[in-house]
C-alpha cells in the first residue's frame, strides 16, 4: 500500500500568503492612520499652547503700557511712548522677571519676512531715562535682536480704541494719551486665533498731560 504524503498544496499556500498579505496591509494602513492622527493632535496641542502663552504675554505687556516716563519732544512737551500702526506697535511697559528680563522696557511688535513666510516677532530694549537736557533719541530697532512669537503668520493686524469711544482706528494718532483698548488679530498656518482685545490700564479720557486740560 502507498503511504499518503503530508503537507499543503500549492493552492493552499497561495491562499494563505494572500490572506497574510491582506492582514499586513490592513495593519500598515491602521498604523499610518494612527501616526497621522497623533501628529495632527500634537500639532494642534502645540498651536493651542502657543496661543495661550502668546496671548497671555501680550495681554500683560499691552495692558501695562506705561506713562511713568514721558518722552520729551523737541518743543518741550511730554508725551507717552506709544507708536501704533496697523501692523506694528512700539510702547513702554514693565517686563515681569519670569520672562527672563525684568524692569521697564521699550517693546516693539511687528512682522518679519522669512524664506518660509512671515513671523510675528518681539524686540525689547531696557529703558534708560535720558540725561537732563539731552535730546530725545528713538531706538534703532534694526540693530536689536528679535524673539519669534508666532511662526508663519498669514495675517496680522492691530486696531486701537479711545477710552469712552466705540469706534476703532487702524493707527493711534493721539500723542497725548494711551488708547483705552488694543485689538490684536492673528491668523497663522495653524489656524485663526481668537481675537485678543486688551484694556490699557493707564489710559485716560483725553487728559492733556502738559497742562491738565481735558480734550474734547
Amino acid at each position: 500500500m502507498r503511504r499518503g504524503t503530508c503537507g499543503f498544496t500549492l493552492v493552499e499556500v497561495v491562499i494563505a500568503l494572500t490572506l497574510v498579505s491582506l492582514i499586513m496591509l490592513g495593519l500598515v494602513a491602521a498604523l499610518s492612520t494612527f501616526g497621522n492622527t497623533s501628529a495632527r493632535m500634537e500639532a494642534r496641542s502645540e498651536h493651542a499652547d502657543d496661543m495661550r502663552l502668546v496671548s497671555a504675554f501680550l495681554r500683560q505687556a499691552l495692558g501695562a503700557a506705561s506713562v511713568k516716563h514721558l518722552q520729551q519732544l523737541d518743543d518741550g512737551t511730554s508725551v507717552p511712548y506709544f507708536l501704533g500702526s496697523a501692523t506694528a506697535l512700539e510702547w513702554l511697559a514693565p517686563m515681569p522677571a519670569r520672562h527672563g528680563v525684568g524692569g521697564l522696557h521699550r517693546l516693539r511688535l511687528s512682522l518679519r519676512e522669512e524664506p518660509d513666510g512671515m513671523d510675528l516677532v518681539l524686540q525689547l530694549i531696557p529703558f534708560v531715562p535720558p540725561a537732563p537736557l539731552e535730546p530725545p533719541a528713538l531706538p534703532d530697532w534694526s540693530a536689536e535682536s528679535t524673539r519669534i512669537l508666532v511662526r508663519r503668520v498669514e495675517h496680522f493686524s492691530l486696531a486701537y480704541q479711545r477710552l469712552g469711544r466705540d469706534d476703532w482706528q487702524a493707527e493711534w494718532g493721539d500723542p497725548e494719551v494711551l488708547p483705552g483698548r488694543v485689538a490684536v488679530h492673528i491668523d497663522s498656518e495653524g489656524g485663526e486665533w481668537p481675537e485678543l482685545i486688551v484694556a490699557v490700564l493707564e489710559a485716560e479720557v483725553g487728559a492733556a498731560l502738559n497742562d491738565g486740560r481735558v480734550l474734547p
